[in-house]
């Protein structure tokens, strides 16, 4: 048996050293992806994934941290108005969303986006009147009218919704935003929801 130089052993030394170092070694990265705290720990090749302080094995979890990573502090508007407007995954289209600045594709999202969720968290980051009318006179869904209702300061806007909308939560968030007369006198006079004709009848009197 021919004896191992020492010129020889120290590559040897330094790799066994290597993986003992990449065994013992902890990585962890704690961040909130929609409301959920995601823990990753990486421990030698392995990656560990906790969500909210329980481990996690799911393949859409896991799905979810990994393309959040890919996102990371993305300041690419090109890239997170593509992934926006045109990703599959709501989660995914979401946390583009959260991250974008644009006006124009928080305004597509806001009115084309099939997932309500989705829609809501984009004209919550919205300020243009236009768009905030169009969603809160048009959604299909009442939270995310609500939602627009809530951001816009637009008369007409408050006073279409106020008189029409089929949601009386929805007619009272724009009842207790506007203050034209004419739309609290039509609500006090019309509306077939008491708490609202109250509402209205107590705002004429301010």
């Amino acid at each position: 048996m021919t004896p191992i130089s020492s010129a020889s052993r120290k590559p040897i030394i330094l790799l066994i050293l290597f993986v003992i170092l990449l065994n013992g070694c902890q990585i962890r990265t704690t961040y909130e992806v929609n409301g959920k705290e995601i823990t990753k720990t990486i421990i030698g090749t392995d990656t560990i994934i906790y969500i909210d302080g329980k481990q996690s094995d799911k393949a859409s979890d896991k799905d979810v941290v990994k393309k959040h990573a890919f996102f990371g502090n993305q300041s690419n508007e090109a890239t997170l108005a593509h992934a926006a407007m045109n990703d599959s995954d709501a989660e995914v289209r979401k946390l583009a969303v959260s991250k974008t600045h644009n006006e124009a594709t928080l305004a597509h999202v806001a009115m084309n986006d099939v997932n309500a969720e989705v829609r809501k968290l984009a004209v919550g980051r919205i300020s243009n009147e236009a768009t905030l009318a169009h969603v809160a006179m048009n959604d299909c869904d009442a939270e995310v009218r609500k939602q627009a209702v809530g951001k816009t300061s637009n008369e007409a806007t408050l006073a279409h919704v106020a008189m029409n909308d089929c949601d009386a939560e929805v007619r009272k968030l724009a009842v207790s935003r506007t203050t034209n007369e004419s739309t609290l006198t039509f609500v006090a006079m019309n509306d077939v929801d008491a708490a609202l004709r109250k509402l209205a009848v107590s705002r004429l009197a301010k």
